[in-house]
């Protein structure tokens, strides 16, 4: 008797509980920045391809949902690991430009997604909302996720070590906080819009118009 596929029967393919759920969570983010707190279950079911029922097989509700969106969000594995893409050879200025672009894109899904997680009941889950909670920067209060962002971004650096005034280590510091301070709401209204070039342009060359000081 022929096995029926996944996509005659209309259902999605079998898959490891824990693929199942990251691939929910991957899918249903960009949903959720874009319709916020509104949004539907069956929304996000059909997002994720799958029915409301496998939904709730793997959340129980769109609390835990949201939350574990945001979970997903600040881990920084897939970012490092574009950072870690980056080529040795590639000169100093497209190097950090790519590389803040991706820490602007990742900080960018974390506040929306922390702004959908304020509406829930209770707000955002304490761990969660401590790592835009903190001061850029903060030293010991910054959030355990940053750590590895700061440690790629470092092992970049280190190959323009001698381009740089500062150890590759607080260069790279000194960039994620100014990629969080421009990206966090409420501390700048709504946010200093900073592209990728006049941030790295920022940190390389300072606020001063060359000749002018």
């Amino acid at each position: 008797m022929p096995v029926r596929s996944s996509a005659r029967s209309g259902r999605a393919p079998a898959m490891a509980p824990d693929d199942r759920r990251a691939a929910i969570l991957e899918a249903v983010g960009p949903l959720l920045r874009e319709r916020g707190a509104a949004v539907t279950t069956r929304e996000l079911a059909a997002a994720a391809c799958v029915a409301e029922g496998t939904l709730f097989r793997v959340f129980p509700d769109k609390e835990t949902l949201v939350r574990a969106a945001v979970a997903h969000a600040l881990d920084p594995a897939d970012v490092v690991a574009k950072i870690a893409a980056i080529p040795d050879d590639e000169p100093l200025r497209p190097a950090l430009r790519e590389a803040v672009r991706l820490m602007q894109d990742r900080a960018r899904q974390v506040v929306d997604l922390l702004v959908v997680a304020h509406h829930l009941p209770g707000g955002p889950h304490p761990a969660n909302a401590h790592a835009h909670g903190a001061p850029p920067g903060g030293g010991r209060h910054r959030h355990p996720a940053m750590e590895p962002v700061v440690g790629a971004m470092a092992r970049l650096l280190s190959a323009h070590a001698g381009e740089l005034r500062r150890p590759p280590q607080e260069c790279a510091h000194v960039l994620l906080a100014l990629v969080l301070s421009t990206q966090r709401t409420g501390m700048w209204g709504d946010g200093v819009s900073l592209k990728a070039d006049d941030l790295v342009d920022i940190a390389l060359n300072g606020l001063v118009i060359p000749g002018e000081a």
